[in-house]
């Protein structure tokens, strides 16, 4: 290093007192074995392990010569140039002007962002390195091996020239090869370069198949709409006479951001257009208030599914006002329904909801413990307006205004024995306003108040075996009192009942207001978990429900029904290796199980398998006329390093077939991603027919910016086939 720096500090001190110094930039640094100076200090130059150092440029080379009467550098390579973190020019000779910005280099390579290499007879910078212009160029960010010298995508051009200030690669007379074989001539092509976040262009295009739309390509396109906007729109056209616009739109402001997308197509499927939106929004207000909106509309029941945008089967669309603090929350929403299903009629259900609502939390001063009221105005309508309705089960016009209230209340207490206490209590009221309804309420009102009070305790139990493992034993026991009178209110947000884990021991296991659970009972819990210094964890939970009276609450299906509760019984494992299996199920006094659900999920470096099995009793009330018994599997496989798998399925074991599955398969290299996409629906309905859709893209890296993990310094070698 002295012998290097010697040299450096004594052209330090020549270029300030020689007319050399004159043209030789102040900020410039140079280091050398052996630096030379010509009679008269005309000519400079440096030999062994050059290295000069000019604003953000380094270059590395084996000899320069600098001739201040031609104002030039003639560089003997093999030589570097890199300017910043980005561009590097590797050549074998080059002659460049004294700041390095412009000139020739010969038989040359340019690397972008470490990722995209042209390589190229002679590269020419101008325009003060803005401008850099490659002939007969050679660009590929696949790596070249002595097995096997043809990459696996090369792109050969008679010129290609880079704009610094764009970031933009401009090709002409461009040839793509796959495996060294001509796929597509372009007379001139425009790419980003990989440096580039946004950029108006062609993104990567799609092949689809579907049995029923038929064959066609997806060709999206971007435009940049400044720095916080842009939108795609994406032409998809089969060979079935299916014609759609696929649409985006994004734009981000200082106190949020929407965007909205959707489609519209032409297809023999249906007749006149088709067409849906999907749009949402968040921005933050004064006064630490939120608003939030979404709207989802489609033209008719089959359009998502048919074109594989979505598998929704009921829409919602809401605009909510919410402000959130330590103690509070004030939420203001109005929401939109539309249902897809083919059972449903629109004008019947009800429509449009509007909800306002505020809850506070507070500590009383003499009870302690800690409360929660709340305070709500609901109302929603359907578009039904018939006023004569004459069955008891007939509500398809019937609208309701509700004013509920409550207030909820807790404390809690753990002795010197180690047993835990907690008291609570809770009044839930309510006034509804019931139009065109009056065979089940002629007056047109209903009001309900139900206090409820409860009393639970716990005793932990833990052990510490020799081995490291601590077991932890926990029995539970709850009473519950409350009114036997079942309340007689319109039931339109309570109509669906779970009986898990979560709700054991809570007042109230209806999923809304419309109904209460009412009657005294006896909840009782015990829970054993093992914990393992190796990380592994086992758990087994048990618990029931016992009545003191049955007031036909509850159908069969949810295990609710009866003075005794089906018995839930759950339990679960997770090792250190992200393994994980979890069950829980409803076993009757006779044995029978009358629900299951079994979930088991594995998390590896190269493989992710998550599957499950479900097992519903018929419900006729709750819309379940049939048993539910499905498998369902999604999985990923790393085959290699660059290939993966992805496998879902979905299958009917009570009808014995499958329901959806696809197959996905994706090559994913330094240089290329390809990805191949099969997937089959084998439901059927009166207007959705069993479909298949495959698709496949290509996209080659090095163009625009990836979002993935970069493999600098790791790409792969094609072998030669």
């Amino acid at each position: 290093m002295i012998r290097r720096l010697i040299p450096a500090i004594l052209m330090a001190s020549f270029i300030t007192s020689q007319p050399l110094a004159q043209s030789v930039p102040p900020e410039a640094t140079l280091i050398a074995d052996q630096i030379d100076f010509s009679e008269g200090a005309t000519q400079l130059v440096a030999s062994g392990n050059v290295e000069v150092f000019y604003k953000n440029q380094r270059l590395e080379a084996e000899q320069i010569r600098y001739d201040r009467t031609k104002n030039r550098v003639d560089i003997i390579g093999p030589l570097i140039l890199m300017e910043g973190d980005t561009r590097q020019l590797f050549a074998d000779q080059a002659q460049l002007s004294l700041d390095l910005q412009e000139g020739i280099l010969r038989s040359a390579r340019f690397v972008l962002d470490q990722q995209l290499e042209i390589t190229a007879e002679n590269i020419t910078r101008e325009n003060n390195g803005q401008n850099t212009i490659m002939e007969y160029a050679v660009a590929s960010t696949c790596k070249v091996c002595e097995t096997n010298e043809v990459p696996l995508w090369q792109i050969r051009a008679r010129r290609v020239v880079h704009d610094q200030d764009t970031r933009q690669l401009i090709f002409e007379h461009a040839q793509l090869r796959i495996a060294g074989l001509p796929v597509a001539y372009l007379p001139r092509l425009r790419l980003p370069d990989p440096t580039v976040d946004r950029l108006s262009g062609f993104l990567v295009p799609s092949v689809i198949g579907d049995s029923t739309l038929g064959f066609g390509v997806k060709i999206p396109y971007f435009f940049t709409l400044g720095p916080h906007r842009d939108l795609t729109l994406t032409p998809f056209v089969t060979d079935n006479k299916s014609y759609t616009l696929e649409a985006r739109y994004r734009q981000a402001f200082t106190s949020g951001d929407l965007s909205f997308e959707g489609a519209i197509s032409e297809d023999q499927i249906e007749p006149g257009l088709r067409f849906y939106v999907f749009a949402e929004g968040a921005f933050e207000l004064s006064r630490g208030y939120d608003l939030t909106f979404n709207l989802d509309v489609t033209s008719d029941n089959e359009y998502l599914r048919q074109y594989g945008y979505s598998d929704k089967d009921r829409l919602q669309s809401r605009l909510a006002l919410t402000r959130v603090d330590r103690d509070h929350l004030r939420q203001s929403e109005l929401v939109a329904f539309q249902s897809l299903r083919d059972s449903d009629d629109n004008a019947d259900l009800p429509n449009y909801m509007i909800s306002l609502s505020e809850t506070r939390r507070f500590t009383p001063r003499l009870m302690g413990g800690q409360g929660y009221w709340t305070l709500e105005l609901h109302g929603h309508a359907r578009e039904n307006d018939d006023p004569n309705l004459t069955m008891p089960d007939d509500i398809r016009a019937r609208d309701v205004a509700r004013l509920t209230g409550s207030v909820d209340w807790g404390r809690n207490w753990v002795w010197q024995s180690g047993i835990t206490t907690r008291l609570s209590g809770a009044i839930y009221a309510a006034h509804y306003e019931i139009a065109q309804d009056p065979v089940n309420y002629p007056s047109g009102t209903a009001s309900y108040v139900v206090p409820y009070l409860g009393l639970e305790t716990s005793l932990p139990l833990a052990r510490n075996g020799r081995d490291g493992v601590r077991h932890v034993i926990e029995p539970r026991v709850q009473v519950v009192l409350a009114p036997n009178d079942d309340i007689d209110a319109p039931n339109e947000d309570a109509i669906f009942t779970e009986f898990d884990p979560g709700n054991l021991f809570s007042f109230n296991r209806f999923t809304g207001r419309d109904a209460l659970e009412m009657g005294n009972r006896l909840n009782i819990g015990l829970t054993y978990t093992r914990l393992e210094e190796s990380g592994r964890e086992y758990g087994l939970g048990l618990g029931r429900t016992l009545r003191a009276e049955d007031l036909g609450q509850f159908n069969p299906s949810t295990g609710l029904d009866g003075r005794l509760s089906d018995w839930m019984i759950s339990a679960y494992y997770r090792s250190q290796n992200g393994a994980m299996i979890d069950m829980s199920s409803l076993v009757d006094n006779d044995f029978t199980v009358t629900r299951a659900e079994v979930r088991a999920l594995l998390v590896r470096k190269r493989q992710n398998i998550a599957t499950g099995l479900t097992w519903l009793r018929a419900d006729e009330e709750s819309g379940r006329p049939n048993n539910t018994k499905e498998w369902r599997l999604d999985s990923a496989f790393d085959i290699t390093s660059d290939w993966t798998a992805e496998l879902d399925w979905r299958y009917d074991l009570e009808a014995q077939q499958a329901s959806e599955a696809s197959l996905g398969v994706i090559y994913r290299s330094d240089c290329v991603d390809v990805g191949f996409t099969v997937e089959r629906r084998f439901t059927e309905t009166s207007t959705l027919k069993p479909t298949t859709t495959f698709g496949l893209s290509v996209a080659f890296s090095g163009f625009g910016a990836d979002n993935r993990t970069r493999r600098r310094g790791t790409k792969t070698c094609m072998t030669p086939s």
